[in-house]
């Protein structure tokens, strides 16, 4: 049975298994080379890459910086409208709380009291539902605080505070006794609905007599005094700083005022609003911190004709919304995804502007490679019978260049210098053609002249042998030609010839010498024939071609690829193989001295081999 006739009898063993083995997302795909090469590499592409590179850098210490200073967070705000919210507790640490009662010219009333009685208490209503008797029970207590002239060094405990209020004559303002407030903090709870509701309220009224106080004015007087006056409350604020790394706040100091008489009742509602801020620090991972503090949101004010409980009556409570705020800095992990992201669109735009300079550019370099281009200039330069100095030292220090190097062989001194020459020679021969980033350029904008419809020419003849459906015909012509050239015999022999062998001490110091004397197996011959340089290869190249001149019957097929050699490279083996027979002479400046005839052959020699080494021949 054969294999495709296997396959389609197992045909749900080989679908799951082409099944499992798409699953693999890490599975390697085989990669092309390109001159030797994974990618084709430019200068040019070099610094398009360095810039590319020092854009996301830059970009990315621009995030990293953001994310140290912790300047620019993305803030989410939303609303809730809870029915019971914690106790809030009211320090002189971080409440300030200062009231002043002042007459129509500004000006503050005497310490005494002697117009208006003013209190400061602090209420909690309480309300229960009593299951059993479907009644609800309300209370109210209060506590009231001791007022007092206020002290810059007794009253206030912060710097803002002591900076504020430095400037103010404080013995006309009041504030509450330190001690009694350390004692039992100021508590805020709740609102008009919750069943826990804790405010402040401030009472101003008419002073009157009683049995703790008798120092009171006159009603004709309290009325003339109080015919217009001001109500004053200092209290807390802060100001929201979402940018602020830390706490997101700064505190200030707020006033809040209304007028009143005796013949009017005023009433002023100050509204706070808890703010809950939510920052989350953490580099990689969620790391919440909640910073809480509350805000003034709203000032309401009322007024009516004199009631006869209050001149002006201030109650403080929280409003029935909070505001939450949830902050959040940027992580690693975006910040990376950002700069890749950035990499990716800037690597697009330059592929769009330069990619197709950097193909034609590549695509030259291939031609370069594999193709000669026909020169305009003459062949021969056998109507120049005259040589500089310069010339002749060049041609005979050229002439001895490739003895030279086999004499350091079998020394074993592999002086470079003493080649440098002929391994400039043999690149020249690799890459006869010099190709430029300026070349790509004209060739891409169309302007590279008279060469433009050439190198077209040759990118599609390589293009060309690229394609696969060529590849492929190319398979079945080597097919046909085994099936031609050898016997079905042979054939089936030939399946069986062994992979190459990669010997085990290849990377010993002596290898080189094994390899070279011959001894190493001819089934690792084809894996180092690559690894030799082209002036190794240029020796391999003239044993062979001293071999092949040296049958007494050579085949059809020695003649073939003798004729089909590089026109200088033959020459060069020619001279060097009549050097070695003794017929090599050095070049003279005297030209003249030698026959017409003699001299257009030597020429010739010459011009067939410019670089690697112009050696003249004397036919004895």
């Amino acid at each position: 049975m054969f294999k495709y006739q296997k396959r389609e009898t197992q045909f749900c063993k080989n679908a799951s298994k082409s099944i499992f083995t798409k699953l693999d997302y890490f599975a390697q795909h085989p990669q092309f080379q390109v001159l030797k090469k994974t990618s084709f590499s430019t200068a040019f592409g070099y610094l398009l890459t360095l810039i590319l590179a020092a854009i996301c850098l830059f970009y990315l210490y621009i995030q990293i910086d953001e994310l140290a200073k912790q300047t620019n967070p993305n803030v989410i705000i939303s609303d809730n409208q809870p029915l019971n919210t914690p106790v809030i507790y009211l320090s002189r640490s971080n409440f300030t709380f200062v009231i002043s009662v002042s007459n129509a010219l500004l000006q503050s009333f005497d310490k005494n009291l002697k117009y208006y009685n003013l209190t400061v208490n602090q209420c909690h209503r309480k309300r229960n539902y009593d299951g059993g008797s479907s009644s609800t029970n309300i209370s109210l207590n209060c506590f009231n605080y001791q007022i007092e002239p206020c002290d810059l060094e007794k009253h206030f405990v912060t710097d803002l505070q002591k900076v504020y209020f430095q400037k103010f004559q404080l013995s006309t303002m009041y504030c509450i006794n330190p001690e009694q407030w350390d004692q039992r903090p100021i508590q805020l709870q709740g609102h008009s609905q919750s069943d826990n509701f804790q405010f402040i309220t401030v009472n101003v009224n008419m002073c009157k007599n009683n049995t703790t106080y008798k120092n009171c004015s006159s009603i004709e007087e309290i009325q003339k005094g109080l015919v217009s006056s001001y109500y004053a409350i200092y209290l807390s604020d802060v100001l929201i700083k979402m940018q602020n790394p830390g706490r997101p706040y700064d505190d200030v100091i707020t006033i809040q005022n209304t007028q009143f008489s005796y013949a009017k009742s005023q009433q002023l509602h100050s509204m706070y609003k808890i703010a809950n801020t939510q920052t989350d620090i953490g580099l990689i991972n969620k790391d919440v911190q909640i910073d809480e503090t509350i805000l003034q949101s709203a000032t309401k004010e009322y007024s009516e004709a004199y009631n006869g409980y209050y001149l002006a009556n201030n109650i403080i409570y929280l409003d029935q919304r909070e505001t939450i705020y949830y902050r959040s800095y940027i992580k690693l992990q975006t910040i990376l995804g950002n700069v890749g992201g950035l990499w990716q669109i800037i690597s697009l735009v330059i592929s769009a502007i330069f990619g197709p300079v950097l193909l034609a550019y590549m695509n030259l370099s291939l031609v370069s490679k594999f193709f000669r281009i026909e020169s305009k200039q003459p062949k021969s330069l056998v109507e120049k019978q005259t040589f500089n100095e310069d010339e002749i030292k060049e041609i005979n220090l050229m002439a001895s260049d490739f003895q030279t190097r086999n004499q350091s062989i079998i020394q074993n001194n592999n002086n470079n210098n003493n080649h440098s020459k002929l391994k400039q020679y043999l690149k020249k021969k690799k890459n006869p053609i010099s190709i430029t980033f300026k070349d790509a350029l004209l060739m891409y904008l169309g302007c590279l002249g008279k060469n433009q419809k050439t190198f077209r020419f040759a990118i599609q003849k390589i293009m060309m042998k690229l394609d696969v459906a060529y590849i492929i015909k190319k398979l079945h012509e080597i097919d046909k030609l085994k099936s031609i050239l050898m016997t079905n015999e042979q054939v089936k022999l030939f399946n069986y010839i062994p992979k190459p062998l990669i010997p085990s001490d290849i990377f010993n110091k002596g290898f080189e010498k094994q390899y070279n004397s011959n001894s190493i197996q001819a089934d690792s011959v084809s894996i180092f024939e690559e690894e030799k340089t082209e002036i190794q290869k240029l020796e391999d190249s003239y044993q062979a071609y001293i071999k092949i001149k040296q049958k007494n019957n050579p085949s059809n097929l020695d003649q073939i690829i003798i004729d089909q050699m590089d026109e200088e490279i033959k020459a060069f083996f020619e001279c060097m193989r009549k050097k070695q027979s003794g017929f090599m002479y050095p070049l003279t400046s005297r030209m003249d001295s030698t026959p017409q005839s003699q001299r257009e052959e030597e020429v010739l020699i010459i011009n067939q081999e410019p670089k690697a080494g112009k050696i003249l021949t004397n036919k004895k």
